[in-house]
Parts: structure tokens; C-alpha cells; sequence
């Protein structure tokens, strides 16, 4: 992402190619949060599943006060 986002600043000189590889950057980035946001919520249904309580919040709040 950030190999894209400077070689789309650098460009100075042609502004064609400075549409295209900024519209590159842009579509690149889309897709990583994208995949950041697929991530973490696969991860919480994954630690959600995993926890033995009822209630999974339980063992955030142990996590957060250092009680495990």
C-alpha cells in the first residue's frame, strides 16, 4: 500500500499516468481494508465461539483487567 500511495505522489510530471496509478492506489486500498474488516470480525465470531461462558464479553473484561 505504501509502495502505491508514493509512486501515485511522485508522479508529478504526466498527469495520465498519475490518474491511473492513483486509481490503482485507490481500488488496492479498498481491497486491504476490505480484507482488515473480514479479519477482525472473522476473528471475533472465532473468539466468540471459542469461550465456554454464556456471556463471551466476560472474557474481554478479564482480559482488560488482567485477571487471566
Amino acid at each position: 500500500m505504501n509502495a502505491l500511495r508514493i509512486r501515485y505522489q511522485r508522479t508529478t510530471i504526466n498527469e495520465d499516468l498519475r490518474e491511473i496509478r492513483k486509481n490503482q492506489y485507490h481500488e488496492e486500498k479498498t481491497k486491504y481494508q476490505a480484507a482488515i474488516k473480514k479479519g477482525k470480525i472473522e476473528s471475533w465470531k472465532e473468539f466468540c465461539n471459542l469461550t465456554s461462558s454464556t456471556n463471551p464479553s466476560n472474557a474481554v473484561y478479564k482480559l482488560a483487567s488482567n485477571e487471566v
